[in-house]
């Protein structure tokens, strides 16, 4: 059945209250206890002391950086400290390239002195010793002749007497004597030779090698310069290794007068060489210029290769000219030591085999 409202008016509310309800018509407690909601924490803020550090380096690294917001501004900072770190290391990559470039600039500038220095250096120098073959019986040349009290002396010196051979050596050494001897190999006309010891040396850091010798400036007199001669007669002929420069002959190429040698009396140079500088030792070459005429004089000229080329350079006896002698024909005093009787013999007063025939 329906309730109407009386009169036609407004319907009554109804003031009933549902089974189980307060009368205050309040909700009843859920007898379930809900579970318990894990607080979030929230993200700490920045102090004031960060903020200004923060703002320090913004202002630093990122101009005007300091108005835009916290996050814009971090990515600022740190691209800004990225891109500062890159250019670091690419300071320190471009100070060590450049280092080494210049490392590498100072060595070459350091090879270039050292070129400039070694070109500026001969080729190679040349010590010169005229050489006494005492045991080739070489010819005593002297350019006075003895006087009459001193030949005496000489002629009656005892040579089975080590005392009175003592007593020859300071006579010659009183002198100025050189020597002669017979050449080692043959040469196209009677001559004698004088015999050189050359001490090749090079200070070049590059090695370099004397290709061939030949005598240049060459002078001959037949003006006699030795006054005496004393001989010794021969023993048997003794060849040393080395070269004969023929002065008489023409080309003056020295030829091998190395007797065990497969090369002897073929051109020296057709088959060997001198090597100097660099780790080579120094050349020790033995050379024997042969001339029948009085006296000749003459310079080497050498040619030698290098790492620049063939070149050619003048060798001296020591800053003056090699001199080459023969025996004069009629010396104004003529001595032969005497095997048999060990002691000299003027062969102005008894002529024995070996002196000339002038004396006959």
């Amino acid at each position: 059945m329906s309730t109407s409202a009386p009169h036609g008016g407004e319907p009554e509310p109804n003031l009933r209250t549902p089974p189980g309800n307060p009368a205050d018509n309040s909700a009843a407690p859920d007898p379930t206890p809900a579970a318990p909601q894990t607080p979030v924490p929230r993200r700490a803020e920045p102090t004031s002391a960060s903020l200004d550090v923060i703002d320090d380096l913004t202002d630093i690294y990122v101009p005007g950086a300091g108005a835009r917001s916290g996050r814009s501004r971090w990515i600022l900072v740190c691209t800004s400290l990225a891109i500062s770190a890159l250019f670091a290391v690419a300071g320190f990559a471009g100070a060590d390239l450049y280092d080494q470039w210049r490392a590498d600039e100072h060595a070459a500038q350091e090879d270039a002195a050292q070129a400039a220095l070694d070109d500026a250096k001969a080729a190679f120098t040349t010590v010169v010793k005229r050489l006494q073959e005492a045991e080739d019986n070489p010819v005593h040349l002297i350019d006075r002749p003895f006087t009459p009290n001193e030949l005496q002396e000489i002629l009656a010196l005892d040579m089975q007497d080590p005392q009175d051979i003592n007593s020859f050596g300071s006579i010659m050494e009183a002198r100025r004597v050189r020597y002669v001897k017979p050449p080692s190999w043959p040469t196209a006309k009677p001559t004698q030779v004088s015999v050189y010891q050359l001490d090749i040396h090079s200070e070049k850091d590059d090695p370099l090698t004397i290709t061939g010798l030949e005598a240049t400036d060459l002078r001959c007199t037949d003006t006699v310069v030795a006054k005496t001669v004393i001989k010794f007669p021969s023993q048997g002929e003794i060849t040393a290794a080395g070269m004969l420069l023929d002065l008489d002959s023409a080309p003056r190429d020295p030829v091998n007068v190395d007797r065990d040698a497969t090369d002897q009396g073929k051109s020296y140079f057709s088959r060997h060489a001198i090597a100097v500088g660099g780790a080579e030792s120094p050349g020790l070459v033995r050379l024997e210029a042969a001339t029948g005429k009085a006296r000749c004089t003459f310079s080497l000229k050498a040619s030698f290769t290098d790492t620049d080329g063939t070149h050619s350079a003048v060798m001296t006896n020591n800053g003056q000219p090699f001199v080459a002698e023969s025996v004069p024909e009629r010396p104004e005093q003529e001595i032969i030591f005497s095997i048999p009787d060990r002691s000299f013999i003027d062969c102005s007063q008894h002529w024995v085999p070996g002196c000339s025939d002038s004396w006959k």
